[in-house]
C-alpha cells in the first residue's frame, strides 16, 4: 500500500463530498425538498453500506473532533459491532462486504438498529464528515421519463430531477476516486467492496485493503 497516495485520494474524496453537499443543498432548495428538522428516520431503521473511501474519510477526519467525542463515538460503534457479532450479522475480522447479496442481507438483518453517530437527541455527531449516501438520501432523484435514479425515503412529495442534481455524473466521479484508491492500495476491485459506518468509526479499514 502506498500510504501517501491513499491519504491524498482520501483528501480528494473529502473535497468531493463537500462539493456533493453543495449541489444537493442547491437542488433541495430549488425544489423545496428539505429534510424535516429532527427527523432521523433514515439513520435509525437499520444499517446500510458505505464505500471504503467513506470509511477511510471517517477514519482520518474524525481526528478533528475533540478526544471525548471520538471516545464516545468509538464506544458506541464497538457496542453495536459487539451486537452484530453476537447475532452473526457482521464481523470485525471481515469488515469488507463483497457482494450485493451481503449488503442486502446486512440491511435486512440490522433492521431497527440506530447509527452509532446519532446522539441522544437524534442529531448526527459526524454530520460534517458523513458518508456520501447520508448526503444525498431523502427525496427521490429522477432522470428522463421519470426514471428513479435514487429511491428516496418516502417522506417527500417532491422529487429532484437529475438536471438539477446530476447524480449519475457524481457516481462516475466517485468511481474514478475508487479507482485511484485501488491503485494506491494495489488491490483490484475496491469499487465492489463496502462496509458500514460503525466499522468506519471503530476500525482502520485501510488495514484490510
Amino acid at each position: 500500500m502506498n500510504a501517501p497516495s491513499v491519504q491524498k485520494t482520501v483528501r480528494t474524496y473529502a473535497a468531493f463530498l463537500d462539493l456533493v453537499s453543495g449541489q444537493f443543498s442547491a437542488a433541495t432548495a430549488r425544489h423545496a425538498a428539505h429534510c424535516r428538522a429532527g427527523c432521523d428516520r433514515c439513520c435509525s431503521t437499520g444499517l446500510f453500506s458505505i464505500s471504503p473511501l467513506d470509511a477511510l474519510s471517517l477514519h482520518y477526519r474524525l481526528r478533528r473532533l475533540a478526544a471525548p467525542v471520538r471516545t464516545r463515538l468509538k464506544a458506541r460503534s464497538n457496542d453495536l459491532l459487539d451486537r452484530l457479532e453476537r447475532e452473526r450479522i457482521f464481523f470485525r475480522e471481515k469488515p469488507l462486504l463483497r457482494s450485493a447479496q451481503a449488503r442486502d442481507q446486512l440491511a435486512r438483518r440490522s433492521s431497527g438498529m440506530r447509527c452509532p453517530a446519532l446522539d441522544d437527541a437524534g442529531r448526527c455527531i459526524i454530520y460534517e464528515y458523513r458518508p456520501l449516501l447520508c448526503r444525498i438520501f431523502g427525496p427521490t432523484v429522477r432522470g428522463p421519463r421519470r426514471m428513479r435514479l435514487l429511491e428516496g425515503c418516502g417522506c417527500f412529495s417532491r422529487d429532484l430531477p437529475e438536471r438539477d442534481f446530476p447524480i449519475l455524473s457524481l457516481y462516475k466521479d466517485e468511481d474514478v476516486l475508487l479507482g485511484a484508491l485501488s491503485k494506491a492500495t494495489g488491490r483490484r476491485g475496491v469499487s465492489s467492496l463496502s462496509t458500514i459506518i460503525p466499522a468506519g468509526l471503530a476500525l482502520d479499514i485501510g488495514t484490510f485493503l
